[in-house]
């Protein structure tokens, strides 16, 4: 098990499963969502629902299943003797959730966002108002592609140009002996941090500019979980790299 959080109480937990039997419970003050990452599980939601099952050979070609658990709801996780991996992602409530039993779904198909060498597969699993307020979604650089480019944050409440959001991400390589990274900054890439992102690593920017990358050859993978005031995701780009949001004959810079 790992385990990263944000100030505001966001939580990531990676649980690796083999051959097990785990029971997470949704506190009456929080919400959960889980995320099949790998492996074959049978869910029992009790009384509050159906069993369902998950199963996910490669996450970077198969989609993934998701249960959403509201406050007071629990779920059981039981595995075979193949090895499994679960995400659960965690909450404070915000607000009143709008679903009070818990739901399974299967991720829809990614889509195409970006272009050239930052284009990426994304897929969201579950926002507001299935969720009180956690934002799920999962996004793949392939073959040493950028992502979350051109870098952007999500630190303040002035909708509709920006959010209030803290963030979380585990992050899976393709071959896993590869690495990426993750650069976080306030104001300019100089007064920045690199983090080194390899196979299974979490992180979190509570704040800050921030943006991903692959090593050439290794496709990259992350979930990643966004919780705070807001409950809409609403990204302000760095100005002195918007001029990529332009069409290509469109773009205007200066050195």
């Amino acid at each position: 098990m790992s385990i990263i959080s944000t100030p505001n109480g966001l939580t990531l937990i990676r649980h690796h499963l083999t051959g097990t039997s785990t029971r997470i419970t949704a506190p009456a003050g929080a919400e959960i969502v889980l995320v099949l990452i790998t492996g074959r599980v049978i869910v029992d939601l009790g009384a509050s629902g159906p069993l369902s099952s998950g199963h996910r050979d490669d996450p970077f070609t198969t989609p993934a299943t998701i249960w959403y658990l509201p406050p007071g709801t629990a779920a059981t996780i039981r595995t075979g003797q193949a090895p499994a991996e679960i995400a659960e992602i965690r909450a404070p409530l915000t607000q009143p959730p709008t679903i009070n039993l818990p739901t399974t779904s299967t991720a829809p198909p990614p889509e195409q966002r970006g272009q050239g060498s930052w284009q990426r597969e994304a897929t969201t699993f579950v926002t507001p108002p299935h969720t009180a307020g956690l934002l799920v979604g999962e996004t793949i650089a392939r073959d040493g592609r950028w992502s979350t480019y051109p870098p952007h944050r999500h630190d303040h409440s002035r909708l509709p140009e920006e959010s209030n959001l803290e963030e979380v991400f585990l992050f899976r390589l393709k071959p896993a002996t590869g690495f990426g990274f993750l650069l976080t900054y306030d104001r300019t890439p100089a007064d920045g941090r690199t983090h080194i992102l390899e196979d299974n690593a979490l992180a979190s920017v509570p704040s800050g500019y921030h943006t991903v990358a692959a090593a050439g050859g290794h496709d990259l993978l992350y979930l990643w979980a966004a919780h705070g005031p807001d409950t809409t995701l609403a990204m302000h780009t760095d100005p002195a790299h918007s001029w990529l949001m332009h069409p290509p004959t469109e773009r205007i810079y200066t050195r």
